[in-house]
């Protein structure tokens, strides 16, 4: 579903288009069945390091990915074990398929640090493709 909307938060007009995608049991079960895919969605506690830096790796090198990557352990696991953060992993026949890593700022704002396939799944269930996040590199 696709809503076009006008706001004027505090100054001039600025146009958005908000896109929702909803997969619901029903539809889950039935692409499931018709494509082969048994899928399973997963939170992420506080993962190993080695770990999502493997899912960082597989999933972003296409879009280099590599902020994290080059982080020290202390580093990283202050980025990405605080209150704030919230991971899933979603596993299609046992393997890991796709991930996605948001940073709750607030109440009300919500980055996406982090969402994509791997590249084994691309396109064999949903027609979508790894979210480029442009960060700036945190590597200099």
């Amino acid at each position: 579903m696709t809503i076009d909307i006008t706001i004027a938060p505090d100054g001039a007009e600025v146009q958005i288009s908000m896109k929702t995608l909803e997969l619901n049991r029903e539809n889950w079960d039935t692409s499931a069945n018709r494509n082969g895919n048994v899928g399973l969605l997963l939170p992420l506690k506080q993962p190993p390091l080695h770990f999502y830096r493997y899912l960082i790796d597989r999933i972003g090198r296409e879009w280099h990915w590599q902020d994290y990557l080059c982080l020290s352990d202390a580093k990283l696991a202050a980025h990405i074990h605080g209150p704030r953060r919230e991971m899933r992993l979603l596993l299609i026949e046992g393997a890991p398929a796709s991930f996605f890593d948001l940073d709750r700022r607030d109440k009300e704002t919500v980055e996406i640090v982090y969402l994509g396939l791997m590249a084994h799944v691309a396109g064999r269930v949903w027609q979508m493709a790894a979210v480029r996040v442009n960060r700036g590199s945190l590597c200099r």
